[in-house]
């Protein structure tokens, strides 16, 4: 992309892929794309509490966070699973409601 207003924008982005089971509230898996050309956070299945604070840090730093059905499938899992994750939710959530 030519066009600096876009390129400002997408370093400014976190793409997020999370795997989740609904019938247990939990994440097992989950990818972390800066569009940045920072290095991805990639945590594949078995993810431990130390992988989602990770993942919280990187969310803290994105003003943009993007997922594929992050409202509807993603967030009300992290709600489920635990109160320290309730502020990534924040985070995701305002990330894109300021979008």
């Amino acid at each position: 992309m030519k066009d600096g207003r876009h390129t400002a924008f997408l370093k400014r982005c976190l793409s997020i892929d999370i795997e989740v089971n609904p019938k247990a509230a939990d994440v097992f898996a989950f990818t972390a794309v800066w569009c940045d050309g920072r290095a991805p956070l990639v945590l594949p299945q078995g993810v431990q509490a130390r992988g989602l604070d990770r993942l919280q840090d990187a969310l803290s730093q994105a003003d943009h966070p993007l997922g594929h059905n992050i409202l509807n499938h993603d967030l009300p899992i992290f709600l489920r699973c635990a109160r320290r994750y309730q502020l990534m939710v924040q985070l995701i959530l305002y990330g894109l409601l300021t979008s």
